[in-house]
């Protein structure tokens, strides 16, 4: 709010000699370009976490690929194990 505060104060200083609150729609263009990048590295983080989770998974299928089964199992007590914590 500081930053739209600050630009309303320059538009109505500046309402003498431009008719339209320049100063106030720069300011809010730039904090819409700034929110959005935040989401934007939120949403980057999630599949980030979701590939690393995937990769793990992939890893110990590979450990145990001469017993598919068996790395399924492992696969199931780990998320069985992730639930118990998150609880």
């Amino acid at each position: 709010y500081g930053l739209l505060c600050f630009a309303f104060m320059f538009d109505v200083l500046a309402s003498f000699i431009a008719p339209l609150p320049y100063f106030t729609l720069l300011a809010s263009a730039f904090l819409v370009f700034i929110e959005a990048k935040s989401v934007m590295e939120k949403a980057h983080e999630k599949d980030r976490r979701k590939l690393n989770k995937s990769i793990k998974e992939l890893a110990i299928l590979l450990e145990h690929k001469e017993d598919v089964l068996k790395g399924i199992t492992e696969l199931l007590k780990e998320k069985e194990k992730e639930e118990k914590e998150n609880e």
